[in-house]
């Protein structure tokens, strides 16, 4: 590929960099004890952020996955929850793009393109699914030309913000999962969809997580995506630029913990000279500087493909795979650089960490990755 961003995609860097700094960074501090605001919300979505990749034909900014992935990184940056939950809207209307019939894009991407529809939701994580994505529990009972759901799903990002979910159900009781399950389109004031509390988690505190539960949720069968038995392929798709997502969100807080722990070690004294004329303290900058870098080509690899529509599912779990466990090697030695002063929460590379540990958990484990990566290999 050419690594020569064009005029274009610089274009889409700066500008998503210069809104990070003006709109997400006065954020962070309220972000580690509050969800992101209705405000900046609806500065994302008004300026495009929820549509990027959307056609233009569509009202979106028609983005390619290279420009979406420096949007993402760029958000990153300054803030890991406003990133995620900025990619994870965009892979649902990405799913609406290429799935979704125009009725279902009327009534369900255009309220994300306008913003009635703050975010949308991936719901396909159960207690008893997690990385077995085929042992989902929340089953679907057609009637007439209704479905009937009941069922409960964990781990739903942007559940408090959304007003519609993806929801990943079974609609027959075959062992294949590419036979059994199908994909629905939920509206959240539909009667018997609970939506539970905040779960408290180890970072990414201002992205809302919860749970849901459906007890007899009546869905017409127009907002069933494609047909019956479609659902696990629709979820894998959506999982592959899922993982660029992920892996561009991680690649993000990396470079910021970098740029945190270059500018404290030249700042920072010890017997009488600045720290970063240390080897130890060089070697660690080097070493993250050089797995960045390399983060960076995976990423861009795969995105590429997926801009040319071509397979990219063994390159987005490479990226993933390496990016989201670089990230996190990158914000403990950054925390290192720091000693005592990167454990206290006054300062950014405890956040860093915090934020990035769970990028090798979701969109699938790092585990999950070297299984894709390895049936590529051999199949």
């Amino acid at each position: 590929m050419n690594l020569n961003f064009s005029d274009d995609q610089i274009q889409i860097r700066d500008w998503a960099r210069q809104f990070s700094v003006e709109k997400v960074r006065p954020c962070v501090s309220a972000h580690q004890t509050q969800k992101i605001s209705n405000e900046l919300l609806k500065e994302l979505s008004t300026n495009g952020f929820m549509a990027l990749t959307v056609p233009e034909s569509l009202g979106g900014l028609g983005l390619d996955a290279i420009s979406f992935s420096l949007v993402i990184r760029e958000l990153a940056r300054e803030c890991a929850s406003t990133s995620i939950t900025v990619a994870v809207t965009n892979m649902i209307a990405d799913v609406l793009v290429r799935e979704a019939t125009p009725d279902q894009q009327n009534q369900f991407l255009k309220p994300l393109i306008d913003g009635r529809s703050p975010t949308a939701s991936f719901c396909l994580t159960e207690n008893q699914s997690g990385s077995d994505a085929s042992a989902l529990q929340t089953k679907v009972v057609r009637e007439g030309s209704h479905y009937r759901i009941n069922g409960e799903k964990i781990y739903v990002t942007n559940g408090a913000f959304s007003k519609f979910f993806l929801v990943m159900a079974k609609t027959s009781d075959s062992p294949r999962a590419g036979d059994s399950i199908s994909a629905f389109l939920v509206d959240r004031e539909t009667p018997g969809l609970h939506i539970g509390g905040e779960e408290d988690k180890m970072g990414l505190s201002a992205s809302s997580t919860i749970r849901m539960s459906f007890e007899d949720v009546l869905v017409p069968e127009t907002q069933r995506l494609q047909a019956e038995g479609e659902g696990f392929k629709i979820a894998m798709r959506a999982l592959d630029g899922g993982r660029i997502s992920v892996a561009s969100q991680a690649l993000g807080t990396a470079e910021a913990a970098l740029e945190a722990g270059i500018r404290y070690a030249k700042e920072r004294e010890q017997f009488g000279k600045p720290i970063s004329e240390f080897q130890a303290i060089q070697w660690k900058l080097a070493y993250a500087a050089t797995q960045i870098s390399a983060a960076q080509l995976l990423i861009w690899k795969a995105a590429d493909l997926k801009s040319k529509s071509k397979p990219h599912s063994l390159e987005a779990a490479q990226a993933k795979l390496f990016s989201t466990e670089m990230a996190a090697k990158v914000c403990n030695e950054m925390i290192q650089v720091f000693g005592g002063y990167g454990y206290i929460k006054e300062y950014p590379v405890e956040r860093y960490y915090r934020d990035v540990r769970v990028t090798a958990l979701y969109e699938g484990t790092s585990e999950i990755q070297r299984i894709v990566i390895s049936r590529a290999l051999l199949s």
